[in-house]
């Protein structure tokens, strides 16, 4: 259960961080939208995070 937990903040701390990185080369004040950069860095995070964390010790 603690790994699973474990998982879950790595996973919104990765994520967080793509969102932040991704963003922070938007114009100040710009009209939030869906934004495909996001899904897709958010989908491949997620299913990376989810092949390698099995194989760890």
């Amino acid at each position: 259960m603690e790994l699973d937990f474990l998982h879950a903040g790595v996973a919104a701390v990765l994520i967080a961080v793509a969102v932040f990185l991704i963003r922070r080369n938007d114009e100040p004040g710009a009209h939030r939208k869906w934004d495909w950069r996001i899904f897709f860095a958010t989908l491949l995070i997620v299913a990376v995070l989810n092949i390698i964390w099995p194989n760890l010790p």
